[in-house]
């Protein structure tokens, strides 16, 4: 009988690799020559040296991939990195540093200064002065999507109740920002249930709420002014019970009240906006529709002053002057004010806004974003007009607290509207948003619904008739809103 079969299958062959040596099939050292003097008893057919040789490839594949890191990296083979000479390697330095403009990141082409860092590159200014008919010339501009900012981060320092939360990192043009925070609750008082409102509906907010022992630096009062007199009004010292429930309770409240808030905000707005606002609801399954909706009603949270209106009132009465602002409301006290405003920022907001940038941003950088304008304009208008009463909420903060000052944060103002300068210089230029407004033979090229071209045409009549100082007062309606329609437009500089 034949000692060496011929019909070896090397899977049958179960070694682990530590039984060799880790160059033995590798190395002809350790081979016996298979001449005269040594030939094996048995004839060695073809077949047979075949199936020695894949087990010896077997073996050492197997043995390299049980190699120790060390062993890898001491018989790693070195190679010289391989790099490119660039052109201008200065140029290349600046460019990753800043960016490059949109037009040479749209058509991939080199982005050189100038003289002048901060006027065009030089591939935008050899373009011919117009590309096409009724559009726009592509402006030399480095879109900074992601920081874009509409609305505040927190209280003014100044008129904060407590500097709890708050991180001092506002520099020229920017915001501090702040983060939730809680407070001990004192001992043996029990947790206290509240109903909260706007009265912009007839639901109430529950949250818990816990009596605490104050810091010397949270404020336990609100005033208010009567002929450059100001008045106190006391509050008891509470705070939020449990920021994850109260969270939770905001969502909810805003889930339920989504639509009643919208409609009660608009009542008296232009019927330019009216009918913006009309659509857009029906669109709001458009992802990035439906997120600016809900991002437009979180804002309101963080305006609009929030009141007990339940049976428990916290031992608070309304004011008896009948010239008070709480002569007609139990308002909360300004620690779960601010709290409720830093949950909604940083648990709603800034969340939505990021997810809203991050679409906005793919969409700038699609070759097809005429296949989502509708959805880009829409969305553009809410955040717009979100800004507009962003500013009239800051107009109306000062007369409030007697200030003397045009605005009351003068980085909160300088931020937003520097947001809406982006916004808006995205749209004409990176979308050519402007166009349907001016050109209505484009409705023919497009798979537009009859409800979308009916609106369009109902704003190209409204437009028409838009008169008035809107142009002038950033706080103002259709400010903002307004420059989405013009077929001019540039970015508009305002002095803060």
């Amino acid at each position: 009988m034949d000692s060496n079969p011929t019909n070896w299958s090397y899977d049958e062959f179960l070694f682990q690799s530590t039984d060799f040596g880790d160059d033995y099939y590798g190395s002809t050292a350790n081979a016996t020559p298979l001449d005269g003097s040594t030939a094996p008893s048995t004839p060695v057919s073809s077949e047979s040296t075949l199936s020695t040789a894949l087990i010896g490839v077997r073996f050492q594949q197997d043995n390299k991939r049980r190699r120790s890191p060390i062993d890898s990296e001491s018989n790693a083979l070195t190679r010289p990195r391989k790099t490119r000479k660039l052109k201008c390697p200065q140029n290349t330095a600046k460019v990753r540093e800043r960016g490059a403009c949109y037009p040479c990141f749209k058509n991939k082409k080199q982005c050189r200064d100038l003289a002048d860092p901060t006027g065009a590159c030089e591939h935008c200014l050899s373009q011919p002065s117009t590309f096409i008919p009724g559009l726009l010339r592509p402006l030399c501009w480095r879109p900074n999507i992601r920081s874009t900012e509409i609305f505040r981060r927190g209280p003014t320092i100044d008129f904060a109740a407590s500097h709890r939360g708050n991180h001092k990192d506002a520099v020229s043009g920017k915001q501090a920002s702040w983060k939730h925070f809680a407070t001990s609750r004192s001992k043996k008082e029990p947790s206290i249930s509240v109903e909260l409102s706007q009265n912009w509906t007839s639901n109430t907010m529950k949250i818990q709420l816990d009596r605490y022992q104050p810091r010397s630096t949270d404020k336990q009062f609100y005033s208010w002014y009567e002929d450059d007199v100001e008045h106190i009004y006391n509050t008891p010292a509470y705070g939020i019970s449990n920021s994850d429930m109260s969270s939770s309770a905001m969502e909810e409240f805003l889930g339920q009240n989504f639509d009643e808030y919208i409609s009660e905000h608009l009542r008296n707005a232009s019927e330019i906006t009216r009918q913006t606002f009309k659509i857009a609801r029906e669109y709001k399954t458009l992802p990035l529709v439906g997120r600016a909706l809900k991002l437009w009603v979180g804002c309101r949270f963080i305006e609009e002053p929030w009141s007990i209106v339940g049976v428990e009132t916290l031992g608070m009465a309304r004011d008896e002057n009948p010239n008070s602002p709480y002569y007609d409301r139990i308002p909360v006290p300004p620690i779960v004010d601010l709290q409720i405003d830093l949950i909604a920022i940083n648990d709603i907001l800034q969340p939505e806004m990021k997810k809203i940038l991050n679409q906005v941003k793919k969409m700038l950088e699609s070759k097809h974003s005429w296949n989502n304008w509708f959805e880009i304009y829409l969305s553009h208008f809410i955040l717009l007009h979100n800004v507009e009463l962003t500013m009239a909420h800051d107009a109306w903060f000062v007369k409030r607290n007697n200030l003397k000052t045009k605005y009351s944060n003068k980085n909160l103002v300088d931020t937003i509207m520097q947001g809406a300068t982006t916004l808006l210089t995205c749209f004409h230029y990176a979308h050519q948003g402007y166009t349907p407004f001016t050109n209505p033979r484009l409705e023919e090229t497009q798979s537009w619904t009859t409800r979308q071209a009916d609106y369009l045409g109902d704003m190209r009549r409204l437009l028409g008739t838009v008169h008035g100082d809107y142009t002038q007062d950033p706080a103002r309606e259709l400010f903002w809103t307004g420059q989405l329609h013009k077929p001019d437009w540039r970015p508009v500089v305002l002095v803060s």
